[in-house]
């Protein structure tokens, strides 16, 4: 099966995207660029040349923006379809040159973006990504690479905005310690995007974050009291 990028933009004309594709950044756009992107391009993505499966997996996550295209895209690929596509997604983001790895996390942060289906489609999708992945977002978040973190902290973003990721992100080991914690982000840029990460969390209302923990979710936007015996020895 092949999608053509000229019948995606007929689908930005009826909202299913996010915004025009773009073959890479700093490009021109081309709505209508009759350039193939062919489902093996993504489930074989390993055998395509890099800028290839950029697009392939930026198309997927365009084509799959919005709750309706979801379910399009469910019937048009099947269940065994969307598997492969989700495994292939994991195993792109878990390894490979960090600069692809930084586009496929943006094309995965996107596909989750919005999908106003039922939860359970859409942790069914991430699940088959594989078991492992909520460690590796957390691992790949914690790297000493800005770009690389950069793109998991907007992917956590897009991910914890749907009651299945806080209940599997809450369970995951170490999750919690790194989100609660100030100092794992130096740079102003990620400080706020993780900070908008605890805010969407205490807006969402969600059950399964209790009193306590929303108690210390709040802690992290109060700054430190400083120890006058300390300053006194400054």
């Amino acid at each position: 099966m092949a999608l053509l990028l000229g019948e995606i933009s007929g689908r930005l004309s009826q909202g299913y995207l996010a915004r025009p594709l773009m073959v890479d950044r700093g490009m021109k756009r081309k709505p209508n660029a009759t350039v193939y992107c062919p489902e093996t391009q993504v489930t074989h993505f390993d055998l395509v040349e890099a800028s290839q499966r950029v697009l392939a997996f930026d198309t997927l996550a365009q084509v799959a923006y919005s709750g309706a295209a979801k379910q399009e895209l469910l019937t048009l690929l099947g269940d065994q379809g969307v598997r492969r596509a989700m495994q292939a997604f994991g195993a792109s983001i878990s390894s490979g040159p960090l600069e692809l790895r930084v586009r496929h996390l943006d094309a995965l942060s996107t596909l989750f973006e919005q999908g106003s289906c039922e939860d359970s489609m859409l942790a069914q999708w991430f699940s088959h990504m594989g078991p492992p992945m909520p460690a590796v977002l957390l691992s790949l978040v914690q790297k000493p690479f800005p770009d690389l973190r950069m793109a998991a902290l907007r992917t956590f973003s897009s991910l914890l905005s749907h009651p299945f990721a806080i209940q599997i992100f809450l369970a995951t080991p170490s999750f919690v310690d790194w989100l609660l914690d100030p100092s794992t982000e130096p740079e102003w840029e990620a400080g706020r995007q993780k900070a908008d990460i605890i805010r969407g969390l205490l807006a969402n209302g969600s059950p399964l974050i209790d009193a306590e923990l929303r108690l210390k979710m709040r802690a992290y936007f109060v700054a430190p009291k400083k120890d006058p015996h300390v300053e006194m020895m400054l």
